[in-house]
């Protein structure tokens, strides 16, 4: 499952209310865990399940 994000990452960040450096960080730690690939603006959802799992959903 890939997502294309329509916004550019700084203001995906600015609308979470936090910095972008920490968003690229929370990008990265998906990437490290397996649960997201790709860059730019394509995300693939590697494992959708364990990301609803960490959500809480």
């Amino acid at each position: 499952m890939a997502v294309e994000l329509q916004q550019r990452k700084r203001s995906i960040a600015t609308q979470l209310g936090i910095a972008p450096e920490t968003f690229s960080r929370v990008l990265r730690h998906l990437r490290e865990q397996s649960l997201i690939s790709g860059t730019g603006r394509v995300l693939n959802l590697v494992n959708p399940n364990a990301l609803r799992s960490l959500a809480g959903v």
